[in-house]
């Protein structure tokens, strides 16, 4: 809804930059539409989904973001979405300080699968323990894929706002 309010702003003032909007939207939509059957994904196509809605954020908040990646191969398969509601989580979690927001994505191997994400967003009054719609959805989709054999942590570390998926 925030984007839509944005681009009826945009039609008039930058015609131009709403047109890339909607485009990046019809992007978004497009993407969403086509995985809703999936259940796994690979995760070069997820950082696809995470580019159009860092896309949008950029146009809305007129800076340019991007995802910093680390131990990423883009063939390991992940659910849908994964990493898209998390950045969106990470835009909520600025609560509206977007200036300067840096995001990073590593993957370890261990004994399991670990991937870190963290963001310069911060809310240090956000209860780490609450479990909103979007951590429901990561929940969820975790389970369907490895059931049982997960864990998702959050929190603030080192100043950072920090999601931690270990998948066994």
């Amino acid at each position: 809804m925030n984007s839509l309010n944005t681009l009826v702003a945009l039609i008039t003032t930058s015609p131009k930059k709403a047109a890339k909007m909607i485009i990046a939207l019809g992007t978004e939509i497009r993407n969403i539409l086509e995985i809703s059957d999936y259940k796994e994904v690979s995760l070069k196509t997820e950082l696809g989904f995470c580019e159009s809605f860092l896309e949008i954020m950029s146009l809305r908040m007129e800076e340019k973001y991007f995802i910093e990646l680390e131990n990423i191969t883009g063939e390991e398969k992940i659910p849908p979405l994964l990493f898209h509601t998390i950045l969106e989580n990470a835009f909520s979690h600025a609560k509206g300080d977007y200036s300067n927001l840096k995001f990073h994505l590593r993957k370890e191997i261990d004994k399991t699968v670990i991937y870190t994400f963290s963001s310069t967003a911060k809310n240090p009054e956000h209860d780490s323990a609450r479990v909103g719609i979007g951590t429901k959805y990561i929940q969820n989709c975790l389970e369907d894929m490895s059931p049982g054999k997960w864990s998702v942590t959050q929190g603030l570390k080192n100043g950072n706002w920090v999601v931690k998926i270990e998948i066994g």
